[in-house]
């Protein structure tokens, strides 16, 4: 028989989210303990157990955790962006050149580019929804 909390397949539990949320808003170790109704010791194990998991090295840096995951989905789709725009140029340039010819495939290297576009736009969208979801189902 299987004894403890069921495993989730989230990167936090619900409750390290909770207290996740409460490292934002800047609250100390008694802080914490007092909205959650729990010791400072269980405060400070959630903390902790946060860290590990994310990966970072200080209560600060998980506090932004989220934060830096937009502003990777941002970047992203920035470049992406500005990808699709260069090969909307090409793609212009490439017409007028051909403009007394009959219209034709697309040059290989537009066609890199828009593939590269499309990589980068689905991956902006992939990190967007998974921040909307971590903000929408969180404390």
């Amino acid at each position: 028989m299987r004894r403890g909390r069921p495993p989730h397949d989230d990167i936090l539990t619900p409750r390290e989210w909770e207290v996740l949320a409460l490292l934002r808003d800047d609250l100390t170790y008694p802080q914490i303990a007092l909205r959650l109704g729990i010791s400072e010791r269980g405060a400070k194990y959630h903390v902790l157990e946060i860290i590990s998991k994310l990966g970072v090295s200080k209560r600060r840096e998980a506090s932004q955790w989220v934060t830096l995951i937009s502003v990777l989905g941002i970047a992203t789709g920035a470049l992406g962006f500005l990808l699709f725009a260069r090969f909307l140029k090409a793609w212009d340039l490439h017409q007028r050149r051909r403009s007394g010819s009959q219209a034709g495939e697309a040059p290989q290297s537009h066609v890199y580019l828009l593939a590269v576009c499309a990589v980068l736009l689905l991956a902006t969208a992939l990190v967007l929804l998974l921040l909307a979801a971590n903000i929408a189902g969180r404390p």
